[in-house]
C-alpha cells in the first residue's frame, strides 16, 4: 500500500503542477495584466547593398496597455481588434495576412523582409503562468549577467527614468539595455553611413483610452549584437514621415520629436523613454550598410506607460 502512494502521490502532484502551468489561466487568469506584441522582423539585403548576402533580425517586444476595458469586453476596440479568446483557433487568416516574404526597396537597392507572428497593433499576447516564470528567470539572468540593467542610476543608466527603472525591475517583458555609445566610430562618421543605410520602423501601439489627444509616454530600449556598429533611432509621427526621411537620404533628426529622450544616434546599446507619442508613431531605427555578420540582430523593447 505504501509502495503505491509512493508512486500516486508524485503522479497527482505532477499532473497538478501541469495542469496548471498550461490552463491555469482559465481558472486563475492570466499572470501578466497588460498587453504584449511579440514578434520578429527578418530581413535579407540583396544585391546593390554593400552588406550583401547579410541579414538582420528585429527582435520586438512591446508592452502597452491594451483597449480600454469597456472594449475588452466586446473583444475589439479601435486600437485592438483581438483580445486573447475572442480569435478563433481554426482561423488562419491573421497568419497568412501576417507572415508573408516581401521584395522592397530603400534608396533602389532591393531587399526581402518577412514579419513573423504579429506586428500590428490588431493583436496582442498574454503569458500563461508556467511562460511568465520562464521569462523572469530569463530576465533574471540578462540582469545578472549585464545584458540588461536595473537602471537605476549609474553611467550604464542613460537617460532611464525613475518610472521606467520601476517597470523594468518588476516586469519581464519591460527591457533596459545600457547606454552604451559606439566605440568603433565617431558621430561624424555615422551620420555620413546612415544616409544610405537600412531603416526599420517599429509601430508603436497606443491605448484609446489615454489622453483626449491620443498621446503616450514610451519608454524604449534597444541593443545591437555587432559591437562596431552603431544604431540611429527616432520616434516619428507616422510611417509616411518614416519613408520621406529615408527617401531623402537625411542624417538628421526626422519630423517629429526633436526634444532628448526621443531619439538616439550612433550607439550600440541604448534605453530612453519619449513623452506625447502619438497614435500612428513608431520608432525608425536606421544601421548603416556595413554589416560584417552573417545575421546582425537588434533587439527592440517598448513599453507604454500606465496612465
Amino acid at each position: 500500500m505504501r509502495g503505491i502512494l509512493y508512486a500516486v502521490i508524485p503522479a497527482v502532484v505532477l499532473g497538478l503542477v501541469v495542469a496548471n502551468a498550461f490552463y491555469g489561466h482559465v481558472l486563475f487568469g492570466y499572470a501578466y495584466d497588460r498587453a504584449i506584441n511579440k514578434y520578429s522582423v527578418y530581413v535579407h539585403l540583396q544585391p546593390g547593398w554593400e552588406s550583401h548576402p547579410g541579414n538582420i533580425l528585429f527582435d520586438v517586444t512591446n508592452v502597452w496597455s491594451g483597449p480600454t476595458a469597456a472594449a475588452a469586453g466586446s473583444g475589439k476596440s479601435d486600437a485592438v481588434a483581438h483580445m486573447p479568446g475572442s480569435v478563433d483557433p481554426d482561423d488562419i487568416s491573421s497568419l497568412t495576412s501576417y507572415n508573408r516574404n516581401q521584395l522592397q526597396y530603400q534608396k533602389s537597392k532591393p531587399y526581402v523582409e518577412l514579419r513573423h507572428e504579429f506586428s500590428g497593433c490588431e493583436t496582442q499576447w498574454r503569458p500563461i503562468p508556467y511562460r511568465y516564470v520562464a521569462d523572469a528567470l530569463r530576465s533574471w539572468s540578462e540582469v545578472a549577467s549585464g545584458v540588461q540593467t536595473e537602471g537605476s542610476g549609474g553611467k550604464e543608466a542613460g537617460h532611464v527614468e525613475p518610472a521606467f527603472a520601476e517597470a523594468g525591475a518588476g516586469d519581464p517583458y519591460v527591457m533596459i539595455f545600457p547606454n552604451a555609445p559606439n566605440a568603433a566610430y565617431g558621430p561624424d562618421v555615422q551620420s555620413e553611413l546612415v544616409q544610405d543605410g537600412y531603416a526599420q520602423l517599429i509601430p508603436v501601439c497606443v491605448a484609446s483610452g489615454v489622453a483626449a489627444a491620443g498621446q503616450s509616454t514610451y519608454d524604449y530600449a534597444i541593443m545591437v549584437n555587432d559591437p562596431d556598429i552603431g544604431f540611429d533611432a527616432y520616434f516619428v509621427r507616422s510611417a509616411e514621415d518614416a519613408a520621406a526621411h529615408v527617401s531623402s537620404g537625411s542624417s538628421g533628426i526626422p519630423a517629429f520629436y526633436e526634444h532628448p529622450g526621443c531619439h538616439v544616434t550612433n550607439h550600440n546599446s541604448f534605453a530612453g523613454t519619449c513623452h506625447g507619442v502619438e497614435r500612428g508613431s513608431g520608432l525608425l531605427i536606421v544601421v548603416p550598410d556595413m554589416l560584417d555578420l552573417s545575421l546582425t540582430k537588434v533587439r527592440v523593447g517598448l513599453h507604454e506607460r500606465p496612465e
